[in-house]
């Protein structure tokens, strides 16, 4: 019964076909940094619910959960688990909503401590000083499509996806990745970001208090500018689909000296006598 998960609505347009839901399942894993683990106590009652930390390895997800009060993990054989993960909401690559739940065997990896001041944001609610690794060997893949009318149910629900389909399957990288690029660029490039809203909305940037980016895809990105009359957001199109992050940069770099050229242009030179 823990296998099964409901379907979450959403409005981009997915693929149905084994091969295309495996590809999203396994981009949407690429992108997760928390999931649900549902672990079952050897039948189908689940004995721990859990927050925990994930990463992909290669298709198999590994997270982190505390050592203390977990008992599952000193269980003398592999325990059945299931991480449940959705995909995020800004990835502006049509997987918002869609779910992904990975059912396998449990195997612990091994401990470690936190430092002093430092704990994963999925599990510091837990306050425990040392964390143990897991792995989910993946034996069941699920995915929840959109219910929609113009759907039949057949396509509509949840899915069960062939694990040689997942395991064959490629993750776009690109897609998995842009919301962790976004919020860097948000957190750590506020100032070359005003620098491009300003440039992208023909205003001084004395007159931009602050510029992010949201939904950020191969072809293109939406800026927020907050001015002087509020905040306003602008979809901007690439001039061609962009296939690494760093293209961005360079784009919002040239957009910027663009900018700062032509309302600073060079003095004409007095003419020879």
């Amino acid at each position: 019964m823990y296998r099964r998960r409901h379907g979450f609505s959403m409005n981009a347009q997915v693929h149905f076909d084994d091969e295309g839901l495996a590809t999203q399942a396994r981009t949407i894993l690429a992108g997760a940094d928390c999931g649900n683990l549902l672990v079952a106590d050897g039948g189908p009652t689940i004995c721990s619910e859990t927050t925990v930390s994930v990463r992909d390895d290669g298709g198999e997800a590994v997270m982190t959960v505390p050592t203390a009060g977990t008992i599952w993990l000193t269980a003398p054989r592999p325990r059945w688990g299931s991480l449940v993960l959705k995909g995020a909401v800004d990835s502006g690559a049509g997987l918002a909503g869609v779910g992904l739940t990975l059912s396998g065997r449990l195997h612990r990896l091994g401990r470690h401590s936190v430092p002093d001041g430092a704990h994963s944001h999925c599990s510091a609610h837990h306050g425990g000083p040392e964390l143990t690794q897991v792995a989910l060997r993946v034996e069941e893949v699920w995915v929840s499509c959109p219910r929609l009318d113009s759907l039949p149910p057949a396509v509509s629900g949840v899915r069960q996806i062939p694990l040689l389909s997942y395991a064959s399957a490629e993750p776009d990288l690109f897609a998995a990745n842009s919301r962790r690029v976004t919020a860097h660029l948000n957190r750590f490039h506020s100032e070359q970001l005003r620098g491009w809203g300003a440039a992208c909305a023909g205003k001084d940037v004395r007159d931009v208090a602050g510029a992010s980016l949201t939904g950020l895809t191969r072809n293109g990105v939406r800026l927020w500018v907050v001015g002087r009359n509020g905040a306003s957001g602008t979809y901007l199109e690439f001039p061609s689909p962009i296939q690494r992050f760093d293209e961005l940069g360079e784009l919002i770099g040239d957009t910027v000296r663009a900018a700062r050229v032509s309302s600073n242009p060079p003095s004409a030179e007095p003419p020879s006598s």
